[in-house]
């Protein structure tokens, strides 16, 4: 019999011994809580947006020929737009990196060679042809107007 109260007092200390701590509990139950209460949430909203659907497919289908190319030329337009202002952003970045390197206040370009060597001559037009040696004895020669060179 003492055998027996031996195996049930090991057992409940060890459930004691694993049993989550309060906070543990708190943390559980208020994941538990927040959880369900979104899972409801979006579910209001995928049975709002499925009724919003159904009820406005009929006007979709008929004003479709309308829709669709203002919704073309939306998108054409916004992806013009986009394109025109990074390619705006590239050439800023570039006319600043060759003005910083003929000024001196160059770092070393990405994939270039270690130390760079800046060779300068002023040619005719008030042009400033700029030498740079690249990698795999590569060299690029860059014409700058002197009237940006400040």
């Amino acid at each position: 019999m003492s055998n027996d109260r031996n195996k049930r007092e090991t057992i409940t200390r060890r459930l004691n011994n694993s049993a989550p701590s309060p906070r543990q509990t708190a943390k559980f139950l208020t994941a538990t809580t927040l959880g369900a209460m979104f899972l409801f949430l979006s579910g209001l909203t995928f049975t709002g947006t499925v009724i919003a659907l159904v009820m406005a497919t009929p006007l979709m289908v008929l004003f479709s020929p309308v829709v669709v190319p203002a919704g073309l030329a939306i998108l054409l337009v916004t992806t013009r737009f986009l394109f025109s202002g990074g390619c705006g952003v590239a050439v800023i970045t570039a006319l600043s990196w060759v003005h910083n390197y003929v000024q001196g206040k160059h770092n070393t370009p990405p994939g270039a060679a270690g130390d760079l060597e800046q060779c300068q001559e002023l040619g005719p037009n008030g042009r400033i042809s700029v030498f740079v040696p690249y990698k795999n004895n590569i060299t690029i020669k860059l014409h700058l107007v002197s009237e940006f060179i400040i």
